[in-house]
């Protein structure tokens, strides 16, 4: 449902809602559905609070998502540099 939405605000919202619904159970799909969201800090905010939340439960699954993932450099980086500093 959510592929056939017009890439709209109303879509970024949905997806951003189902991010946060899977997002425990499902962090990959969560990624990956979170670098979908068209704007820009929305979409950042939303990937950074996924990746957070996933390396807090398992940082070696968050670090090799976040290294293969098309992400920004400077995101990607960010959270690199996050996910090492993880104890």
């Amino acid at each position: 449902v959510l592929e056939a939405m017009p890439r709209t605000e109303g879509r970024d919202r949905a997806v951003e809602s189902l991010v946060h619904a899977i997002q425990l159970n499902d962090p990959d799909s969560a990624l990956a559905w979170g670098l979908d969201i068209d704007d820009p800090e929305d979409r950042d905010r939303v990937v950074r609070d996924t990746v957070f939340s996933w390396m807090s439960r398992s940082p070696d699954a968050a670090r090799e998502a976040v290294s293969q993932a098309e992400i920004p450099d400077d995101l990607k980086n960010e959270l690199l540099n996050d996910v090492l500093s993880a104890p």
